[in-house]
């Protein structure tokens, strides 16, 4: 019988005993459990010898799901205890053999974010439980949440190395490395300027949320032959600046994508317990289409801002003339006098909406310029075709007369 089995036994027995041996089932009782804390002791300390605590940490490798599965000429074995150090007795196609465990202990770093949803999922693609069965030094296994299972992936998989400002780079001292893996887990091993490759502080690939906004044709295009360019959102300084594409001068180029938004016409309620969230409109709010926006006001008549949804409003190409050359001779100007427009896009075709003589705002035909900024010529060929439009439009009205 074993010795803890006995033990039990004993202590149920004494259990039991009435009262009038109080003192001796106190005694009795102190000795048994001496005896089993020591049978305890000595038995953990022999599995911590024979080192029975290792496979709790290491994980038998599996047969592949696809293809042809080898034999192994590893030993034989019924137990973990008949292999060496390091091994486990492990299910195979044929038996049970003797072979090189895999520690269960997780790799430092964190699994990176994924991006973009897998389309390309398989039931039976190859999938991993442990990080050491990633052969990449720098990869983990990692849930992919688009298809449901784990995956090995680099943890620097969102990082990319800097890129040196150019045509006048300036000198950056890292570490001296040959691999991503020598560096610290938030770097990479670049090549900076056709210096030696060194350890340098990764800059994130995930895009920021938000769409490009991209000029449209009625839009006025800036371009600078030197323009500074960009690959990823995250070499973007401003927190609602994407790297986006300007079709219109043919290189990427950081874009605010809240640049043509505005606030919204909003009645004011009186809110006196209310704080402002920004400090007024020209506040930057993070996240597409926020703008910092008057919401509410104090029984003060106090503005209070609050980063809220605003209106998209992009103005069209041209450039309006000046207010005193829209001034109407005779008319005079009215104190109440209403605008016709608030921004371009409320105004058809090529009008503008611009400010006139009596500070109210009207929709105006500007000419379109061109990309060679010949202003003047532009708008001359404009002219000399709105009145050959209006020539053609008079004759085809002097005939239908007829």
């Amino acid at each position: 019988m074993k010795t803890e089995n006995l033990i039990y036994i004993l202590l149920g027995i004494v259990a039991s005993l009435g009262t009038t041996l109080a003192i001796e089932q106190d005694v009795l009782l102190e000795e048994l459990t001496e005896v089993l804390q020591n049978d305890l002791k000595s038995k953990a300390g022999k599995l911590i010898k024979n080192k029975k605590f290792g496979p709790r940490t290491l994980a038998c490798p599996r047969a592949p799901r696809r293809g042809p599965i080898p034999e192994r000429t590893e030993p034989v074995c019924q137990r973990h205890k008949q292999c060496g150090e390091g091994e486990r007795c492990c299910d195979w196609s044929d038996a049970k053999h003797c072979l090189k465990a895999i520690s269960k202990k997780q790799r430092l770093g964190r699994c990176p974010q994924i991006t973009q949803v897998n389309d390309m999922c398989f039931a039976d693609g190859p999938s991993c439980r442990f990080d050491n069965e990633c052969p990449g030094e720098d990869e983990k296994c990692c849930l992919n949440p688009g298809c449901g299972y784990k995956e090995c992936l680099s943890i620097r998989q969102n990082l990319a190395c800097p890129r040196p400002n150019v045509p006048h780079p300036v000198h950056r001292a890292g570490a001296a490395c040959s691999k991503d893996t020598e560096c610290s887990l938030d770097e990479k091993c670049c090549n900076w300027s056709g210096e030696s490759k060194q350890c340098l502080k990764g800059i994130s690939t995930i895009p920021k949320p938000g769409p490009c906004i991209l000029p449209s044709r009625d839009s006025a295009p800036t371009c600078f032959a030197d323009s500074p360019t960009c690959e990823y959102d995250s070499e973007c300084p401003g927190v609602n600046e994407k790297c986006c594409y300007n079709s219109q001068c043919g290189h990427t180029e950081c874009s605010d994508m809240n640049k043509f938004f505005v606030c919204p016409n909003l009645e004011l309620p009186t809110q006196p317990e209310k704080v402002s969230k920004c400090s007024g409109q020209n506040d930057t709010c993070e996240g597409f289409g926020q703008v910092c926006c008057a919401t509410a006001k104090k029984a003060s008549g106090d503005l209070i801002f609050e980063c809220t949804e605003g209106e998209y409003h992009e103005p069209k190409q041209g450039t309006c003339p000046p207010s005193a050359q829209l001034a109407v001779p005779g008319e005079e100007c009215m104190a109440d006098e209403e605008s016709a427009c608030e921004y371009d896009d409320d105004c058809f075709g090529r009008h503008k909406c611009c400010e006139t003589a009596c500070g109210s705002k009207d929709c105006v035909r500007v000419g379109r310029r061109n990309s060679n900024n010949n202003n003047d010529s532009s708008n001359n060929r404009n002219s000399e075709g709105n009145q050959e439009v209006l020539s053609r439009l008079l004759t085809l009205l002097e005939k239908e007369e007829e």
